[in-house]
């Protein structure tokens, strides 16, 4: 009999570890497919494929109701005006065209001459002590033959009523050679060991 319970209990110990283990799993996947949809939506606003308000819609349903996500944060500058993503609420796709045509004669970039856009996306992060998961992105993009310009982002994803959601997103950007190892470092590493891209997307395809 004594057997006999130990038998049961031994698996029911194996079949908790693999559910557990799958359902870490179906949340990592889960994780990395939100940063994978925040990154293609953002990639459509910045180049006016879409408007903000169709952005919000795509993008809101993953982010934590307290993190306003572009609302208070600089989107587009046309000569000393500032757009935030609360200013483009509510601004049609031809006004939106309009706006592009405006900042690329006033800026001298082209975007459809953008030679290479690139996007690595991390495995994710768990840190246990605050229980957060973080994912890093690292976004490469080749403006003409010399410059070069490299987006870093770090997703902070907090469980919220059973649910992942994106709790905020640090961004750092900067041309390259002109950044301190440092500071590079900061989403380049993590706990000592380089950072491992499992996803990528292309937007110049």
């Amino acid at each position: 009999m004594r057997k006999l319970i130990c038998l049961i209990l031994s698996t029911l110990f194996v079949f908790c570890l693999f559910g557990c283990s799958l359902g870490l799993k179906n949340e990592n996947e889960k994780v990395i497919s939100d940063v994978k949809e925040m990154e293609k939506n953002e990639h459509k606003l910045l180049t006016f494929e879409i408007t903000y308000d169709k952005y919000k819609k795509a993008t809101d349903k993953m982010l934590a109701d307290y993190y306003k996500n572009k609302e208070d944060q600089i989107i587009f500058v046309d000569e000393g005006k500032v757009y935030k993503g609360k200013d483009l609420a509510g601004v049609s796709q031809e006004k939106m065209t309009e706006l592009k045509k405006k900042l690329e004669k006033s800026t001298g970039i082209v975007l459809e001459d953008i030679k290479e856009d690139r996007v690595e996306i991390s495995q994710v992060y768990d840190d246990d002590t605050f229980n957060y998961k973080h994912i890093f992105v690292k976004e490469t993009q080749k403006l003409g033959e010399f410059q070069e310009v490299v987006i870093y982002k770090k997703y902070w994803f907090k469980k919220i009523d059973d649910a992942w959601k994106i709790g905020n997103i640090n961004q750092l950007c900067f041309s390259i050679g002109k950044l301190p190892k440092e500071e590079k470092d900061k989403y380049e590493k993590y706990d000592g060991k380089d950072i491992k891209y499992v996803e990528k997307l292309d937007f110049q395809k």
